[in-house]
This record gives structure tokens, C-alpha cells and sequence, in this order.
């Protein structure tokens, strides 16, 4: 028997949890109460598409369903940092949010919870078909592209992953570190446990051994190559039910880890928002080929890349990807890389036609060009970029950190932190060939072969960050590569108190409008020592009035560090 329609779902009967965090579980008499209080403050709304902006995931099952009994259309943006969203108002009518952040002047916004009304059930009907769910990606100009999706293409799709995996994820609860805000953690962490009657995490989990610890059920992990790469072997092992992982490909050794540390070859899945989930596999071996999902009908064009046809796009034609790859006469795939400008990086689909265009609005900056590099298996952008005048005469009274701070602060407004360049290197102008189109070939070189190229001292590794105009909590991986380990101290190593404060400070006046100098550091207490691969959580507090800035290093052990800035 299929899983529930969108249309069909409020109506089953049941008393099962929906959510089982310890201190907020919700069942499922919950889950229809909230959807229809959430339904009857949107139906008599003349508002038609409202952007949902939200950190809870059972808020967004919530938010969902109660915009499609309203017969509204849902838009999901895939990032939140204010000027995207700007830029985005012009596609939706209103906000649902469940945080203070979140605020478009001149846009209706509901922040939830909503207060608890008298709700009546059951709610309107509605065709699946009709209902359009709206995420954004990056297209390949750079500007954030729609995708449509009916929540019948959704509701195939989650059909797909019970029939695949039913059997294996069974009595498990759902956990993720990834963003419901996509179609990846839409469809995993919070669609299909919700139709499979299966508890899902409201959050992103932090330190997966104490989520397993807390749990009282085998835990399936919703995660990313991003995460997985960060497994230490080191770590007690633990039993997951399953893992999964999409948004890159995942190195073989973080596979094997993963296996070792969590029981389980982590599933990767393979597709795109435009696609849904195309195949996937697990790596049993370093050439473990990709498996089509049942359903999906696939062949390669004439520019050697994917051609897909799928019950979760137009079921009639086939849609033309980017992805390099060739067939075995079994069916089977492997993947050669991507053929157009969008790149991956840690998991995140980013333009680099729209950094490039980004680094340009900087005042400083005439032409910038953009390459993906991976250094030790961690891939970031690097920019070559050329000076105008103004820039040139900054650049003699200042040095290369001023410009990247700068560059930074501008950035920010629009992209996610793993799309800044990492690295930049000064240029007269652009190479180009005599076609007038840039040689990105020579461009790389300068990177690898100019010991000159700027390269900025490696902070740790951010994870995650939860920020507002005044408070920051930064997730953060003490990488055991960071070039501070090395003799300090030997076959002893821990992360330097110096380094500790001066990635405080760096992320600091990324964050806030700090322009004072340094004047001193009070109440400065280490309380631990922070090991190679530790995962820290720095929380940061900007007093604009005294211009102090407090901070203090934590992780599952307890407190680290802590500390007051002064600025003059």
C-alpha cells in the first residue's frame, strides 16, 4: 500500500509522534491542530504566495500543509541572509517565519507558533496537481532560478524513497544536519517520516553521539558529504539504522568511516531540484557506479552529459543535464564532473558567475574571475581579481587582509559563507584567449604555481551559524590540518589560545560592524584545551554601545574559553 496523498494526510487517523525532541515532542492530534489554526489565520488571506523562512521542521511540515489546504502557493527560498531575500521579494506576497531575524519591510510575515485557536477539521479539499511548491537554486547566470513543483511530483518522489528504503529505516527516527530549505532535506527529514509515520528532529543535530545517546530508537542520519568528511575516527562508534548523503560526491574514505564509526555505507543519492533524486548508491569499492531509482529513464546526449526523463519532472520528455557521466551496458553510471559554470561546494550549489558578478559591485574591483580548487579534499573559490583606481590607491596605503575583510563584509549580504573566495590573487586583467574568452586553465596555474598568491591564514572550519545584527552562535570544526598544530606542541598538539582569539576576532568584524581598534582583552579564562577535530560552538556578543565583545568557546565537554574584547 502507497503512503497518503498531501490531500489524503490530514485525514488519517493516529496517535503517533510526529516530532520525539525530548523537551517539545508533538503527535499527530498536535500536527492537525496546529496545521488548521495555521489554515484558518491564512484562508480569508488574500495573499496567494508566502515565502516560508523557518529553522523548525515541524514548523515547515505545518506551514506546508496549511498553505495547501489554502489553496496557496509555497515558496521555499534556499537562503536567508537578508539582501537575498531582498532581492527575492518580488516572487511572494508574504513571510512564515519562526524567527525574530526574519523581517521584509512592506511584507505581511506570520511568525509561528501561532497562538492556539478553536480549528475545525477537516479542512478544504485539494487537488495535488494543482498545489505549486516553488524552491530556488542558482541558475546559471547567477540569478536564483525557480523550480515548480506540484505536491504530486513531491508526493511520487516520497513514494520512491519508502519503496527503495522502507524495510531498512524502519522504527527509526529521523535526524538530519541538513537544510530543510532544499529539496534534499524537504524530501528526507521532514516529507517522507512525515507520511511514513516516522519522528523526525525539529533541529539540525550538532554532535551526533549525544543525539544517539538521548534517543531511545536507532537513528537514520540525513547528512552530507560536508558532515561525513568530518567524521573522526577517533569518535566512539555508534549504530545508525541508515545514512544517507547527497549534495556532492562523497570521498571513499569518509564512506569507509562512516561504516566503521556509524555501521552503515552511507546511501548517496544523486539529482538536483530541477531533477529530484536521479540514482544512487553505496560505495563498496572506490568505483562503485551510480543505480537509476526505479521509475527514472536515462541516456547520455550528444555533449555527453545526463539526459534524464522522470515521474517527478514532466514524465513525457527528457530534461538535459550538465553532468558529465558514461553508462555500462547494465544500466549503471559514472559520474565525470559538471559541464556548465555552477560548481559544488561543501554540498551547496553555487554560481560562480554570481560571485564573479558580486565581487564586481565592490567599489574597489573592476573584473574578478572565479575557479573552484580542493585542497586535502575541501573545496572552496578562489578569485582572481583586478584593481580600478580607487582600489589601487586603497591598496597602497593598506594591506591584502584590509581588501578581504572588505570583500568579505560585501559578500555576506548575498552569499552563503562557502561561497566566498577563500583566495584571491592580484592581476592586471583577466587572462582571455584571442576569442576574447577567459582561459580559466591559465587562471588556475596562478594559483597553483605563484607562491604570491594571497592566501589567507585558514580559520576553522564553520559548520553552521545562527546569526542577528548583535549575536552570533558559530558551529565550528577544529580541523586537525590547521597549520597551527604543527609544533605546538609536539606529539601534544592542541589549538593555540592565541589562534583562538584572533579567529574571535576575525569572525567578529566579519559579523558586526565593529570599526574600532583593539584596545584590550578582560576576563580571559581558558578553561580547557581544545584537541585536534573537537567540534566548538563559538557564541560571540557585539555591545555596540561599549563597544565590548564577549565570547565563549564550548563544546559537548563543557566550556573552553571565554573572554571580553574592548574596542576603542
Amino acid at each position: 500500500m502507497g503512503l497518503p496523498t498531501f490531500s489524503q494526510l490530514l485525514a488519517i487517523e493516529g496517535s503517533h509522534l510526529v516530532t520525539a525532541d525530548l523537551d517539545d515532542a508533538k503527535h499527530w492530534q498536535d500536527f492537525q491542530h496546529d496545521v488548521a489554526t495555521l489554515h484558518d489565520l491564512l484562508a480569508n488571506d488574500t495573499r496567494s504566495r508566502w515565502a516560508l523562512c523557518l529553522d523548525d521542521s515541524y514548523h515547515m511540515a505545518v506551514a506546508c500543509l496549511a498553505l495547501a489546504h489554502a489553496g496557496k502557493t509555497i515558496i521555499i527560498p534556499g537562503n536567508l541572509r537578508p539582501s537575498a531575500l531582498a532581492e527575492l521579494s518580488d516572487a511572494f506576497d508574504g513571510v512564515i517565519t519562526d524567527s525574530a531575524a526574519i523581517s521584509l519591510q512592506g511584507k505581511a510575515s506570520v511568525t509561528l507558533p501561532v497562538d492556539a485557536a478553536q480549528s475545525c477539521l477537516p479542512l478544504p479539499h485539494f487537488n495535488d496537481e494543482d498545489v505549486q511548491l516553488i524552491l530556488y537554486t542558482s541558475g546559471s547566470s547567477g540569478t536564483p532560478k525557480a523550480i515548480e513543483k506540484s505536491l504530486h511530483q513531491l508526493n511520487v518522489e516520497v513514494d520512491t524513497l519508502e519503496n527503495t528504503w522502507a524495510d531498512i529505516v524502519h522504527g527509526s527516527e529521523i535526524v538530519s544536519t541538513v537544510s530543510h530549505q532544499h529539496i534534499y532535506g524537504l524530501l528526507f527529514r521532514v516529507f517522507w517520516p512525515l507520511f511514513a509515520r516516522r519522528p523526525f528532529a525539529r533541529s539540525n543535530i550538532n554532535y551526533l553521539q549525544q543525539t544517539a545517546l538521548n534517543s531511545t530508537r536507532p537513528l537514520t542520519l540525513i547528512s552530507s558529504p560536508a558532515q561525513l568528511k568530518r567524521l573522526n575516527p577517533v569518535d566512539p562508534a555508534f549504530y545508525c539504522a541508515a545514512v544517507f548523503s547527497s549534495g556532492g560526491p562523497l570521498p571513499y574514505a569518509a564512506a569507509q568511516c562512516s561504516l566503521s564509526l556509524l555501521g552503515q555505507l552511507p546511501f548517496e543519492v544523486f539529482g538536483s531540484t530541477e531533477t529530484g533524486g536521479i540514482a544512487y548508491r553505496q560505495q563498496e569499492n572506490e568505483t562503485t557506479r551510480w543505480q537509476l531509482f526505479e521509475g527514472i529513464h536515462a541516456s547520455i546526449n550528444n555533449n555527453g552529459c545526463l539526459s534524464v526523463k522522470s515521474p517527478y519532472i514532466d514524465p513525457h520528455s527528457f530534461y538535459e543535464t550538465a553532468d558529465l557521466c558514461d553508462f555500462n551496458s547494465d544500466g549503471t553510471f559514472s559520474l565525470l564532473g559538471r559541464a556548465d559554470r555552477i560548481v559544488k561546494i561543501e554540498e551547496k550549489r553555487v554560481s560562480l558567475s554570481d560571485v564573479e558578478s558580486r565581487l564586481v559591485q565592490h567599489p574597489w574591483i573592476s573584473d574578478a574571475a572565479c575557479i573552484p580548487l580542493d585542497e586535502d579534499g575541501r573545496q572552496f573559490i578562489a578569485a582572481a581579481i583586478t584593481l580600478n583606481h580607487e582600489g589601487a590607491t586603497q591598496m597602497a596605503s593598506q594591506d591584502e587582509h584590509a581588501l578581504r575583510l572588505s570583500i568579505r563584509k560585501l559578500l555576506t549580504q548575498w552569499l552563503d559563507n562557502v561561497a566566498i573566495p577563500r583566495r584571491f590573487i592580484l592581476l592586471d586583467s583577466i587572462p582571455q584567449n584571442s576569442q576574447g574568452k577567459r582561459q580559466h586553465a591559465i587562471i588556475e596555474s596562478l594559483f597553483t604555481d605563484d607562491p604570491t598568491a594571497l592566501s589567507p591564514q585558514r580559520l576553522p572550519s564553520l559548520v553552521k551559524a545562527e546569526t542577528t545584527t548583535d549575536q552570533a552562535r558559530l558551529h565550528l570544526n577544529i580541523d586537525n590540518k590547521l597549520p597551527e598544530f604543527c609544533g605546538h606542541f609536539p606529539r601534544f598538539p592542541i589549538y593555540p589560545g592565541v589562534s583562538q582569539i584572533d579567529a574571535v576576532l576575525r569572525f567578529a568584524k566579519d559579523l558586526f560592524p565593529i570599526h574600532g581598534q583593539f584596545s584590550s582583552i578582560n576576563k580571559l579564562k581558558f578553561e580547557a584545551p581544545v584537541w585536534p577535530g573537537t567540534q566548538l560552538v563559538l557564541t560571540l556578543s557585539w555591545h555596540a554601545g561599549t563597544k565590548k565583545l564577549t565570547f565563549r568557546y564550548e563544546s559537548d565537554q563543557g566550556l573552553h574559553t571565554r573572554g571580553v574584547v574592548s574596542f576603542i
